[in-house]
């Protein structure tokens, strides 16, 4: 026999949702996936997912951070060479367009106007090394 068809199938990781069976309402929480502790998020659905890709989101961003800051910190103890990743040359960037800004070197709107691909940026390819950006990856 088949598995009987679920009613809230959840794609998303540590999103749970538990059935109070007093009142009949559906409860969402996340699982917390470094200290195992359960997160409630209310009732609404919609809401709920997006808070947990948000967070699944922001752990992956800190534990490839935490991976880089190791292998940087092994490199500099070997006394390699180390790279910088494009999350950090925008930190930079943006931090020089900010003095620009203040000394009104740059316009407010072609500051604005620079906010945005420079995000899109960020999200496409944030993690990896400057020296291994290509045109396609900025194309794309």
């Amino acid at each position: 026999m088949a598995a009987r068809p679920r009613s809230h199938k959840i794609s998303i990781p540590n999103l749970y949702c538990k059935l109070d069976k007093r009142t009949g309402k559906i409860y969402w929480q996340y699982k917390h996936p470094v200290s195992g502790r359960f997160h409630s998020l209310g009732t609404d659905e919609v809401e709920a997912k997006k808070v947990a890709s948000e967070a699944n989101t922001i752990i992956a961003e800190q534990r490839t951070r935490q991976v880089l800051s190791v292998n940087d910190r092994l490199a500099r103890m070997k006394g390699r060479r180390t790279d910088i990743t494009v999350t950090e040359w925008i930190d930079k960037y943006i931090e020089i367009q900010n003095e620009r800004l203040k000394h009104r070197e740059l316009r407010p709107n072609s500051y604005r106007q620079k906010a945005k691909p420079v995000r899109l940026f960020r999200e496409h390819c944030g993690m990896q090394y400057l020296k291994d950006i290509s045109a396609l990856d900025i194309s794309e």
